[in-house]
């Protein structure tokens, strides 16, 4: 399939999502924003209070251009009622992808025009489409491809959704859906089916007898396996032993009363006769020499053609696609969301489009590139151009051509003024060129800056034009730049981090992901105008922008309105912090957000940098917040605050009745568990392990003896067993002790960094047979376990207990002094419901059924895991103070830059004065 044609499936599959939003006029300090924790609303108007001041608040959700005409959106822009949209376009010209049926003189015996998400199938000279009524296939229909005889069953009340592989033998029909659900339908039909989830691994095959007894050949990289299930698909029996069956399997098949598997090795084909009553294998031959040779010329297939099969009579099966057109445009709608008219882009050389832009009079200007950028540019070819065209008002097209200020990269922004003046910015090295050009081409100015640390956008109020960017120093700036092209005086704030046009009431309007503002220069005032988490956003949009007595919101797929509405709700907002708070978590607000009726999650996202990870614990002083993120790839952690900061949450665990701590791994939350306080609630997690080749030493902490015996290889990085091994000696302030020397000193001499000792790099190690290996670390996570079932897992060496690790990927707790547990509650329960735990996949989802579904493993393989995660008794503490302590300062004796004794001296010490300064959660 080209790439046309993957592209349209995306189109089809992708649809537009609906904003909830609000305005409010809301005066506030300059760059000074205000922070509100509810927001109450009553039919006719809403009332937000702080420190005693009101202003109204309403609310609004409104599909808005809820077509999928675009594929990618460039620029949006509202001039005198109109909403001007510009990108790329994929649009399919001819309807829906057809089935052909040519005889073999070309002609055309059959056409079959597929529907929207409509399926289809080519066996044994029949072709079956698959008629979809949502989800679920409502008709199959059958075309001989000889005789052309039709037939339609229905299958509607058999709930089989879309087919992943069908098989038809004596008119009944083995179906396996993408549910991986067997159906067998017969010529009655009638109709049985069951889930063969477990026995569909990597790759698979079926076939069936005169009996309709049904074969399921499974393999993957270890293991080949036959499934026999009986004509009620109750399980018959299970073989595996099929270790000297030579090369890959292409085909299983049941004929001439034998079941046969045919495999292909070094250019020969193989047919294997097996025992269907066991499974086992009877006699096998060598068939004849395999020549892949794949001639469709006698087809005769276009361009937009596919050959899907070759009937008996020498007739051909094809998959015809409808022709699509790729061009970028912009869309002009009027006020009742019609389409007036369409501008397509025209270009001269090539379709490389690297800026458009909707202009403030209603003119469309776009810079054509002469050459890809993706691919090596031959500088003998002298310079690259730049091809500017403007598409006006009246439509007349008119272009000029500039030279390239960097063949390496395309200009950053492109904007124009009312009077047709044309300014665009590119960017060598780390120096940035402003030029400006008349309508008509001519070189107005062209000017260097040199202090820019990135770049951000050009914006153009009330035709002057200023430069959006961040400084040296990481300020947030915008710079005017007048007529003559001269810099004039440069504004740092906030709030510029993102900026936008503004209006007739605004000059600009910004940005700090949160909430948008309106700015006025001659004031220096920012107005909050919209709060995005209170509309369903958490991020910043790409484009802002007026239109009538609304708001347009873009990202980087869809744009959408956001106005009033005389519906009333009642939100409480939440807060949650944390530093670099997952993307995945971010969407996961999103969906409570626009579930929940009661409260609203708002994103308070720090910087790892020193500045910013103060700030929030500032806020955290002063009640900003109301829960605490941690995840396992930042800087923050619950250990390194005093236990006190937190809510307990082992009441509300235990206490809320839809929540049965059964379902989850309560061994594992537990051990977020300081003092008698749970002071975070875990939903995702890892399990750090040893493993060996001695069942002797299975289910049972080794002895540090053990793990550093002479003929163990360890080849992970230091930090990472002195994290695990720590872990599970650090129970008291006491552990400066003969076992924790006896640790360092193992560390030292028995392990080898490959590399920087803060990439945690766990590798999955697979034990072969005759191996002299003794443990190794390993890393279990719900994607894969040790398939050798000779390997067993044990834990790190213990001061008591199992020894088995568990590090949180993400924890939340509530902050003691929030005004709002219970909601905060709230949002930890959603965490731990189905709709979060399921949609996790870094690691292991603290609940039980969420790591079932995600763990696709052989059962041995499950219950060997399980029963290592219920036996996890020791909190990983990496990357905690105390830690960073220890390892700091044991890096001194690795590099033999001191010795064991002056190192430990020196880390008792230093943990002394830690313990006597903070009261940490870990104890």
């Amino acid at each position: 399939m080209n790439i046309a044609k993957k592209i349209l499936v995306l189109i089809l599959a992708v649809s537009v999502i609906t904003s909830s939003g609000c305005k409010a006029d809301i005066k506030t300090e300059s760059g000074k924003p205000t922070d509100n924790n509810e927001i109450s609303l009553n039919s006719n108007s809403a009332k937000i209070s702080e420190n005693s001041e009101t202003v109204d608040k309403h609310f609004v959700s409104n599909k808005f251009l809820d077509d999928e005409y675009f594929y990618q959106i460039n620029d949006v822009n509202c001039i005198d009622n109109k909403i001007y949209v510009s990108g790329y376009v994929l649009s399919n010209e001819h309807g829906s992808p057809t089935l052909i049926i040519k005889g073999m003189d070309g002609n055309v015996n059959y056409e079959y025009e597929l529907g929207d998400e409509e399926q289809f199938c080519y066996f044994d000279d029949v072709v079956y489409t698959f008629e979809q009524d949502g989800d679920i296939i409502k008709e199959f229909n059958f075309t001989d491809a000889n005789t052309l005889l039709c037939g339609t069953t229905d299958v509607s009340t058999y709930h089989i959704s879309k087919i992943d592989m069908i098989y038809v033998k004596n008119n009944t029909m083995y179906i396996i859906d993408i549910d991986s659900n067997l159906h067998i339908v017969d010529s009655q039909n009638s109709h049985i089916s069951i889930n063969v989830s477990d026995y569909l691994k990597d790759s698979y095959r079926i076939t069936a007898d005169e009996q309709n007894n049904v074969y399921i050949w499974e393999s993957d990289n270890n293991a080949n396996v036959l499934y026999k299930f009986d004509n009620q698909l109750n399980l018959v029996y299970t073989c595996d032993n099929y270790s000297d069956m030579p090369g890959e399997v292409y085909d299983i098949t049941y004929e001439d009363s034998l079941l046969k598997i045919s495999t292909i090795s070094d250019g020969m084909v193989y047919t294997n006769v097996i025992d269907e009553s066991n499974g086992e294998t009877l006699s096998r031959e060598d068939d004849y020499e395999y020549n892949k040779t794949e001639d469709d010329s006698t087809a005769n297939l276009a361009e937009d053609e596919e050959l899907i099969g070759t009937s008996s009579d020498g007739g051909f099966v094809i998959l015809r696609y409808p022709e699509i057109r790729d061009y970028y445009c912009t869309q002009i709608r009027d006020e009742k969301n019609a389409i007036a008219e369409e501008l397509v882009f025209e270009t001269e050389s090539t379709k490389i489009i690297s800026q458009t832009e909707i202009c403030l009079n209603g003119d469309t200007v776009y810079i054509e590139e002469t050459y890809d950028k993706r691919e090596v540019l031959d500088e003998n070819n002298g310079l690259s151009n730049h091809i500017i065209h403007r598409i006006s008002d009246d439509k007349t097209h008119s272009s000029f051509t500039v030279a390239s200020y960097n063949n390496e990269q395309y200009p950053l922004a492109i904007k124009s003024d009312r009077e047709g003046n044309i300014y665009f910015v590119e960017q060598k090295d780390e120096t940035f060129l402003i030029s400006c050009y008349s309508p008509s081409g001519e070189l107005i100015y062209s000017e260097e800056k040199n202090d820019i640390l990135s770049f951000s956008d050009i914006v153009v109020v009330n035709d002057n034009i200023y430069l959006s960017y961040m400084t040296y120093d990481e300020n947030y700036a915008v710079q005017e730049i007048d007529i003559d092209g001269k810099f004039k005086k440069e504004l740092n704030n906030p709030l510029f981090a993102k900026v936008y046009t503004g209006n007739d009431e605004y000059d600009l309007f910004t940005c700090d992901r949160k909430k948008v503002y309106g700015y006025n220069f001659e004031k220096n005032e920012f107005t909050e105008l919209l709060n995005l988490i209170s509309c369903g956003i958490q991020n910043a949009p790409l484009d802002f922008i007026e239109y009538n007595d609304f708001w347009v919101y873009r990202d980087e797929q869809w744009y959408y309105l956001i106005s009033t509405d005389e519906k009333s709700t009642t939100k409480q907002i939440i807060k949650i912090a944390g530093i670099e708070i997952s993307d995945e978590l971010k969407t996961q607000i999103l969906n409570y957000n626009n579930s929940n009726d009661e409260y609203i999650i708002e994103c308070m996202d720090y910087s790892s940098d020193e500045a910013s990870c103060n700030r929030m614990n500032m806020d955290i002083i002063a009640g900003k917040s109301d829960m605490l993120v941690f995840n396992n790839y930042s800087s923050l952690a619950a250990e390194n605050y005093n236990s006190f900061l937190f809510t307990d949450l082992s009441e509300y665990l235990s206490g809320d009745s839809e929540i049965n701590e059964d379902e989850y791994f309560l061994n594992v939350i537990e051990l977020f568990r300081g003092g008698n306080k749970l002071y975070a609630v875990t939903t995702e997690f890892n399990i750090y392990s040893m493993i060996t080749t001695q069942e002797s030493k299975k289910d049972k902490p080794l002895l540090l003896d053990d793990l550093f015996f002479d003929n163990a290889e360890i080849n992970d990085y230091r930090f990472a067993y002195a994290s695990d091994i720590l872990s599970c000696y650090i129970d008291d302030r006491s552990f400066v002790n003969d076992d924790f020397r006896s640790v360092l000193k193992g560390l030292k001499e028995n392990v080898v960094d490959t590399g920087n000792g803060f990439n945690l790099n766990f590798g999955f190690r697979e034990f072969v047979e005759g191996s002299n290996m003794m443990y190794t670390g390993s890393l279990m996570t719900s994607c894969y376990g040790q398939k050798n079932k000779k390997t067993y897992y044990c834990g790190f060496p213990a001061k008591k207990g199992n020894g088995i690790v568990a590090e949180s990927l993400e924890s939340i707790s509530i902050l003691d002094n929030s005004n709002n547990k219970q909601g905060a509650w709230e949002f930890i329960k959603y965490c731990l419901s189905d709709d979060y735990q399921d949609q996790l996949y870094r690691g292991i989802p603290v609940k039980r059924s969420a790591y079932d579904k995600a763990f696709n493993e052989e059962k041995y393989v499950k219950e060997q895991c399980l029963n290592v995660i219920d036996k996890a008794d020791v909190r990983y503490i990496g990357n905690t103070k105390l830690f960073n302590i220890i390892w700091e300062e044991s890096e001194q004796y690795f590099n033999d830059l001191r010795s064991l004794d002056e190192t430990i001296e020196v880390i008792k010490n230093k943990t002394k004065i830690y313990f006597s300064e903070t009261d940490p959660v870990i104890f």
